[in-house]
């Protein structure tokens, strides 16, 4: 029995040591409040060629495969055909109270290095924000920096908001990171 549960122990601390081949690995995160407005950055490494990483992620219409939080994506019509607009629903609960937040996103890209994410705050639930991703070689894999900064058009609760949301973005940015590392690969 002892020698089992040493066993256990020493695979458990070995995976905790040296994770897997092909895990994200989160590099850097860091979540900023300086209401109203909130600031997120993630760098990652993932194990995927920078090319596939960008071919997955600029995939606009599957983006809510992607995110745990995100129920629906989908390309909108330009009116002036100028930008790829993206629509996105999420959903976040707090308690017992859940909150769906619409946005619509001018996407800007210069491939396969750069996307920047706009809102449109006229059809979304944010006043305003925008998102970064940078996607560097790195390798045979790809290091992904990730810039976001958002200012909610609703009210968010004090103290037990802002703490309840960089939980969820960071655990939702970390479950993307892994789904795009496994189908770039």
């Amino acid at each position: 029995m002892r020698r089992g549960l040493f066993a256990i122990a020493l695979v458990v601390l070995i995976g905790a040591v040296h994770p897997p081949a092909g895990a994200v690995e989160i590099l850097e995160r860091d979540f900023q409040v300086a209401r109203p407005d909130y600031q997120l950055r993630v760098v990652a490494r993932i194990d995927a060629p920078r090319e596939a990483v960008w071919a997955v992620l600029t995939d606009y219409e599957r983006l809510s495969e992607l995110s745990p939080g995100l129920l629906e994506s989908r390309i909108v019509p330009d009116g002036a055909g100028e930008a790829v607009l993206v629509a996105t629903v999420t959903e976040g609960c707090l308690v017992l109270i859940c909150r769906r937040v619409r946005r619509v996103e001018a996407m800007e890209e210069e491939p396969p290095e750069r996307i920047r994410a706009r809102i449109l705050p006229e059809h979304s639930d944010l006043r305003r924000g925008v998102t970064e991703w940078l996607l560097e070689a790195d390798g045979e894999a790809t290091r992904i920096t990730v810039d976001s900064h958002i200012r909610p058009d609703f009210w968010v609760p004090p103290g037990i908001g802002p703490r309840h949301m960089q939980r969820t973005f960071l655990s939702d940015l970390t479950e993307l990171m892994e789904r795009v590392e496994r189908i770039a690969q």
